[in-house]
């Protein structure tokens, strides 16, 4: 897998943009909801539907080469983000380009070449995997979709005069006839005089090739790689290798990057530990030779011994083939390891953004704290040490709160994060955060401040077991 992929006059290849400062991935108020109360019976009562703001108004971009790690807690709408800048979930709003090109628009051999650059690897590496294929199938499939690879120009034409094969220098030149391109070999010297006119036709459009030879004959031939055809007419045609053998190469090939046996594709995913089953979804996810992989929590689900050989993995392949990818996880660690920089969200919107260092080191957002404190030390005075959890539960993203939407739960929440919603400020080192105590000057800090969390998760509580009393006491009268 070391040259790319042979393609056609739409693919991937004539479609790269070298070079370029543009980022390969640009998402713009990105939305995703999901409705609830909107089915047909809904709609005859008259209810309205209500929105789950799954991803509501994301904004970031994906540089060429470099990996951009996404996290948050589950349900913050990592995955639906992931999948729905592919085009595998209908966006609410917002904007997706893709090299400059917004991915709702296209269609067509545009978008099927958008599908070649750009791939996934699925969170479980089992239930993403088709239990009924073996693993070839599985790899393969994405290349018998796309009809990959294309044979290379080898058709070889050479005509017969009463037995005696016509020396190469008289043969016509059809080393750059593929598909099915015309070959027409004419009348003269180098013909017999029965042999006037003929048109040669290499349709290489299904598994194998099919020879036509049209004019003075009705030839069809299934031809296999080193086969050659002999009509009757005077004409031999050989063609190279088929698209069947190629495409077994390929998978043979792909096996082995990921650390696999080519002797395995053989095998069905049960067979495999979880570990390899995922080695078999990024051998999927590279069938096509993308630019841009979205992996969606890839190790979450492999111990952590697996986990390292997986993110080494990655890497090795990121740099030999220059792929740019949207790492989704929860877990801190695994991102700052493979992250050049670094995504942080929460309920549906980016809080924090920048490279990993400044993430890391120097936290902007109140989360990104919380989040960094959770992370486990091997330090055993580190290991030791107070974490003081987060009060009160994630907001309902039906309903989420006004203003900043972790004024809930944030131990420096003031009057103002409850009534405006920030928008992301910059933090300096190319860092952006979206709380307004990354503005020295902001109102912020003349507002009032708010009941601490804890405080306030317990008059929540209070009140719902008032509700509780009360209606036990109007069910009792």
């Amino acid at each position: 897998m070391s040259e790319r992929l042979d393609h056609d006059e739409t693919d991937v290849d004539e479609t790269r943009t070298v070079g370029s400062n543009e980022p390969l991935v640009s998402v713009d108020g990105l939305e995703k909801h999901y409705y609830e109360n909107d089915s047909l019976f809904d709609r005859l009562l008259g209810r309205d539907p209500t929105a789950v703001r799954a991803v509501d108004g994301v904004e970031f971009a994906v540089e060429r080469g470099e990996t951009l790690g996404l996290v948050g807690e589950s349900g913050c709408g990592k995955s639906t983000t992931g999948e729905t800048l592919l085009g595998l979930r209908e966006a609410t709003a917002g904007t997706v380009r893709f090299d400059g090109e917004p991915v709702a628009e296209l269609s067509g051999d545009e978008e099927k070449a958008f599908r070649r650059r750009a791939g996934i690897v699925f969170q479980d590496p089992f239930s993403s995997l088709d239990p009924r294929q073996t693993v070839g199938e599985i790899v393969a499939e994405p290349l018998q979709v796309h009809g990959l690879p294309k044979p290379a120009a080898d058709v070889g034409v050479a005509v017969v005069d009463a037995g005696r094969d016509v020396a190469a220098s008289e043969s016509p030149d059809v080393e750059e006839k593929t598909d099915t391109d015309a070959v027409t070999i004419e009348g003269g010297d180098l013909v017999a005089s029965e042999a006037a006119a003929f048109v040669v036709r290499v349709d290489r459009t299904g598994e194998e090739p099919t020879v036509r030879i049209e004019e003075r004959a009705d030839v069809n031939a299934s031809v296999r790689e080193d086969d050659v055809t002999v009509s009757d007419t005077g004409v031999t045609v050989a063609v190279g290798t088929d698209r069947s053998r190629l495409r077994r190469e390929r998978v043979a090939d792909l096996l082995e990057r990921v650390g696999l046996s080519a002797a395995q594709r053989e095998r069905y995913p049960h067979e495999f530990s979880g570990g390899q089953r995922q080695r078999v979804g990024i051998a999927r996810a590279l069938a096509l030779d993308p630019e841009f992989v979205v992996l969606d929590e890839p190790v979450s689900a492999l111990d952590v011994s697996v986990q390292a050989q997986i993110l080494n993995l990655l890497g090795d392949l990121q740099d030999e083939f220059d792929l740019t990818y949207l790492f989704i996880a929860h877990d801190l660690s695994v991102v700052r390891h493979i992250s050049d920089r670094v995504a942080v969200m929460y309920l549906g919107e980016i809080v924090e953004i920048g490279p990993v260092e400044p993430i890391f080191e120097h936290p902007s957002h109140p989360y990104t704290e919380a989040l960094l404190e959770s992370v486990p030390r091997a330090n055993t005075a580190e290991r030791d040490r107070d974490v003081e959890a987060l009060a009160g539960d994630v907001p309902s993203p039906r309903d989420p709160p006004s203003g900043c939407r972790f004024h809930t739960r944030c131990p420096h929440a003031r009057e103002a994060c409850r009534e405006d919603d920030p928008d992301r400020f910059d933090a300096g080192s190319n860092h952006e955060a979206a709380c307004f105590r990354a503005i020295d000057d902001h109102p912020y800090w003349q507002s009032t401040p708010l009941e601490p969390p804890e405080e306030r998760a317990q008059a929540t509580d209070a009140d719902l077991e008032e509700e509780g009393e009360w209606a036990a006491d109007e069910s009792s009268a």
